[in-house]
């Protein structure tokens, strides 16, 4: 499965990562901010519930 968010959708959530005190850049939050983008017809597909638990990777440091 595969899912594409743009630069926007990903800058959006910066601030909530951030609010959490997870510091990254754009292309280091993509994945964390994908799994935030799927529809609820998505995450039921992907068999995604409250029960589950999803490995994310944030692979840089805010750049500031």
């Amino acid at each position: 499965y595969f899912i594409t968010v743009s630069e926007m959708e990903v800058e959006s959530q910066l601030v909530s990562f951030a609010a959490q005190d997870l510091q990254t850049s754009p292309s280091g939050g993509a994945g964390l901010a994908a799994l935030f983008a799927l529809s609820e017809t998505e995450r039921t597909t992907l068999g995604i519930n409250k029960n589950r638990r999803v490995l994310t990777i944030m692979s840089e440091a805010d750049p500031e």
